[in-house]
């Protein structure tokens, strides 16, 4: 089947064509000669060629067989006319031919074979060059026959171009410099590109920086150089790669131009539109992968004139939205335009044309990045010169504000200040109101945590101030004790010397207890009618034992001036000190000392018992074995006095709110 499309195909170009029939072109080589192309009248087959074949003559300068897959063979023949021997340079200004293999025969045998092509490593070739060069030497009056065997998949184009090796490398040093200007000024501009970058931060710059870096790599393709310098190992990627920058190029031109005309607020629709031709070059990215390259190339050409037209109406619209920077960018893109329809026209249809493809996308390239580059500064200035003009007017209008403040401020401030002396003075009177309601909070608190009659903690104090020891004994694992203490017959007082001698009784009492406390930490609390309560965290056995006996001792030698004379009483002292736990009761403090002024009483009164002495262990037990529960009266009948009873604690045990009642 492909055999039958060259032989079609062949036929096509013999039509399209002029030709004749005869003998190889033979090429004169003397002392004048510098240098010569010769694809006029090359002879070539698209056929193994054999002794009975009939070779056809191809007329104009430059070989163009157009976008196929396929190989021919060419042919011509070359004689040295000179005295001397000669090294001619056969170039091949087409550096993307797959195979080029050159068979050099004289007087009926081959005296020279070569094979170069982006197919093969590149380090294979005789001279390392971007271009394919063929060295062929000729002895003096030496006649050979030049054979070439050419296969390609994609742009077939043969422009062969033969020198003599001195002339070649002034020429080669000619074009170089001319590709090193070229390639300079691609590379400045992409430098400037993302240098303008980095001090505005102006994306716009980035992505033109991104379309020029594409565009100078594919050019590089073009001509060799990359195939030379960065993959010259690798053919499928040689083979591939230009159709891939092609279509990045495209892709990346209309995504830098969308943004340059600020499409997403210009045009929603258009900017639909133009994603979706985007969208299909990336989809063409991807088979360029697995199509044929000639086929690749044919599909690219046209998806470049379609994108590129369709630009150039994008532009044209913007222009007459004026949209800043848009005429710029139409001219871009009508060259893009003119310049992929030269190519399509050249290469996809065949047509002869005087100008190279490659020298159309050098000037394309050349144009397109001057206008592009250009279009964007001014675009830029422009926009600076938009935002001053708009922050100059800004700044007129924040004037104008600023003296309406002003004046607005004079107002405020008097308007403040006035309000300020209001303020200070209501502040002052509610600092003077907050003052007394403190005051009174206060007194209010030392009232409800304060006994009336003897001026020490009253029993709502004790309660909540037991508790807190209580638990912090049990957190911190420190001692606590608590003394319960009772005035011993305060009843025969009261029966005897009346309420009034008694109250005299529990105050000095009271105050007595209150004397002997040194600690900050130590606080003594009527716990209801004759009985009170000491609280002494972080004290020991023996403190607690040292401090009721001291208690006893003075209450006991005291005369109590009360308004019936001089009395003499005693106290009875109960103590409990522990380490809390959390398998003791929140009462656990007070029932112990309880149960020692319990066995105090028993034990004849004014003593003092601390809970772990034995009689109140003993007592405890007993306690806790009877079926009979004594109170207090019964037990103080065991004394000479009937009159001398615990009962009497319980007959004028008179709550907080009502000790007066003594």
């Amino acid at each position: 089947m492909t055999r039958c499309c060259q032989l079609l195909f062949c036929l096509l170009l013999c039509c399209a064509t002029p030709f004749s029939w005869g003998q190889a072109v033979n090429v004169i080589i003397d002392e004048q000669f510098v240098d010569q192309m010769i694809g006029k009248n090359v002879e070539y087959l698209a056929t193994q060629p054999t002794s009975n074949s009939q070779w056809l003559r191809y007329d104009a300068q430059s070989i163009a067989l157009g976008t196929q897959d396929g190989t021919y063979w060419f042919r011509f023949n070359l004689s040295n006319h000179s005295k001397h021997n000669q090294t001619l340079m056969l170039e091949i200004k087409n550096p993307l031919l797959d195979r080029v293999e050159l068979t050099q025969r004289s007087g009926g045998q081959v005296i020279n074979t070569q094979k170069i092509g982006d197919l093969l490593p590149f380090h294979q070739r005789l001279i390392e060059h971007e271009r394919l060069l063929l060295p062929i030497k000729l002895a003096a009056g030496q006649r050979s026959e030049i054979l070439l065997k050419v296969s390609n998949d994609g742009l077939f184009d043969l422009p062969m171009h033969l020198w003599q090796q001195n002339h070649f490398i002034e020429h080669n040093s000619r074009t170089n410099l001319q590709l090193g200007m070229f390639f300079g000024f691609l590379l400045a501009t992409l430098f400037s590109c993302f240098l303008l970058y980095g001090v505005t931060r102006a994306r716009k710059f980035a992505k033109l920086g991104v379309v020029l870096s594409i565009e100078t790599l594919a050019l590089m393709t073009q001509f060799g150089i990359g195939n030379r310098f960065f993959w010259p190992d690798w053919p499928w990627l040689q083979q591939h790669i230009l159709a891939i920058l092609m279509a990045l190029t495209l892709i990346s031109g209309a995504l830098f131009g969308l943004s340059l005309l600020n499409m997403r607020r210009v045009s929603r629709r258009i900017l639909q539109i133009v994603r979706a031709l985007i969208a299909v070059g990336g989809i063409l990215v991807l088979l360029s992968l697995f199509m044929a390259v000639h086929i690749t190339i044919v599909i690219l050409l046209l998806y470049a004139v379609l994108l590129a037209a369709t630009m150039l109406v994008v532009g044209i619209w913007c222009w007459r939205k004026k949209v800043n920077a848009a005429e710029l960018f139409t001219i871009s893109w009508a060259v893009s335009t003119l310049s992929f329809l030269y190519v399509t026209l050249s290469t996809g249809l065949n047509i002869s044309l005087p100008v190279a493809t490659l020298d159309v996308f050098v000037f394309n390239a050349a144009a397109s990045t001057v206008l592009l580059f250009v279009a964007l500064i001014r675009q830029y200035i422009g926009d600076k010169a938009e935002k001053m003009a708009q922050q100059q007017k800004a700044i007129a209008e924040i004037s104008v504000h600023e003296k309406m403040q002003k004046e607005m401020l004079i107002v405020e401030e008097k308007s403040r200040q006035a309000l300020e002396v209001k303020i200070q003075e209501r502040t002052f009177e509610l600092e003077v109101t907050l003052r007394e309601l403190e005051e009174k909070n206060q007194e209010l608190e030392q009232k409800n945590t304060q006994d009336a009659l003897t001026g020490i903690r009253n029993r709502r104090f004790f309660d909540k101030k037991y508790l807190a020891e209580f638990r912090r004994s049990r957190r911190e694992q420190t001692e606590l004790s608590l003394i319960m203490l009772d005035i011993d017959h305060f009843k025969a007082v009261n029966d005897t010397h009346g309420h009034l001698a008694g109250d005299d009784v529990i105050r000095y009492v009271g105050r007595a207890i209150q004397d002997m406390l040194k600690r900050p930490s130590d606080d003594a609390c009527r716990y209801g009618g004759e009985e009170f309560a000491v609280i002494l965290p972080s004290t020991t056995v023996e403190g607690a034992r040292q401090l009721a006996e001291k208690i006893r001792q003075t209450i006991a030698q005291a005369n109590i001036e009360t308004h019936c004379g001089s009395l003499n009483i005693t106290v009875s002292c109960g103590i409990c000190t522990q380490v809390a736990d959390t398998g003791m009761s929140d009462n656990h403090y007070i029932d112990m000392a309880d149960k020692s002024l319990y066995v105090a009483k028993q034990q004849g009164r004014n003593c003092v018992i601390h809970c772990s002495d034995n009689a109140v262990i003993q007592a405890t037990s007993s306690v806790d074995n009877s079926t009979d529960n004594s109170s207090d009266n019964s037990s103080d009948n065991l004394s000479d006095n009937p009159n001398d009873s615990p009962s009497d604690n319980q007959a004028n045990n008179h709550s907080d709110d009502t000790p007066d009642t003594l």
